[in-house]
């Protein structure tokens, strides 16, 4: 879902390997700057909510779908959102 909503993966690859794995381990990621300019605070939280480390504070896939970003989208299609995101999932997939 962090790389759907921001087009760019939460743990920077670029990073010496113990670093990247002590990000990865400690949960640090960040949902600011310019990848995640215009992108809702419900959206911020779910994603944040998703992505906690304690597997038993983490939401489980059915708490997920009872989010409130996911709820009202339930019914409704989904907003075009910020197609900048889609470009930048587009320049990492061609990366990698």
């Amino acid at each position: 879902l962090y790389i759907i909503i921001s087009g760019v993966p939460p743990f920077s690859q670029a990073l010496p390997q113990a670093i990247f794995l002590d990000r990865i381990e400690k949960g640090k990621y960040s949902v600011e700057g310019p990848d995640w300019a215009g992108v809702s605070t419900s959206a911020k939280s779910l994603v944040k909510e998703l992505m906690t480390v304690d597997p038993t504070k983490r939401l489980t896939p059915q708490q997920a779908l009872q989010h409130p970003w996911i709820s009202r989208y339930k019914e409704k299609k989904l907003p075009g959102g910020n197609l900048g995101s889609l470009e930048r999932l587009k320049k990492y997939n061609a990366m990698r």
